[in-house]
């Protein structure tokens, strides 16, 4: 939070944008609404991650933890990539690998979930090559693109975790 604090309040528009590696200003805006709204509650915090590329010059996206209920051990994982250039190139994989760990290790976690669109076949590829197991379906779950759409929801808990992903 304090660093969302920083960009929003200390950082130009433009520095925030190219530190969260956004390039419009409608992502932009949903990202300061999000801070601005307060991301955190009670009983729900976030903890994400910015990816970036090897050589430290480019933002490829996030990855974390958002909807993650310390008092129960649980949270909601979410990820991207900003450019479609990057996928299919194992940045995911490899970042959601350390963020698992650290979620299972740091955060105390012992359930993680994803809630995944049916016809994501790339995030469900990724989260099933993690180990996550098919739960069910939530039906009308999310409201995107003037439409209800449906979620699969994965889980992968700490037991299920393996030391060594290939």
């Amino acid at each position: 939070m304090e660093d969302y604090r920083w960009l929003f309040e200390k950082c130009s528009r433009q520095e925030a944008m190219n530190y969260l590696g956004i390039n419009t200003e409608e992502a932009y805006w949903a990202r300061r609404k999000k801070y601005e709204g307060g991301m955190q509650t009670y009983r729900s915090r976030f903890e994400v991650f910015q990816l970036l590329h090897k050589d430290g010059l480019r933002v490829l996206g996030d990855c974390g933890y958002h909807t993650w209920f310390p008092d129960h051990c649980r949270a909601e994982i979410g990820y991207s990539l900003m450019q479609e250039t990057d996928r299919r190139k194992g940045y995911m994989s490899e970042a959601i690998k350390e963020v698992l760990n650290y979620g299972f290790t740091v955060m105390n976690l012992n359930r993680v979930e994803a809630l995944i669109a049916p016809d994501n076949i790339a995030s469900l590829k990724v989260v099933e090559s993690m180990g996550f197991k098919q739960e069910g379906t939530l039906r009308e779950h999310y409201f995107t693109n003037n439409r209800f759409e449906d979620s699969v929801l994965y889980a992968l808990l700490k037991s299920e975790f393996p030391k060594e992903i290939n």
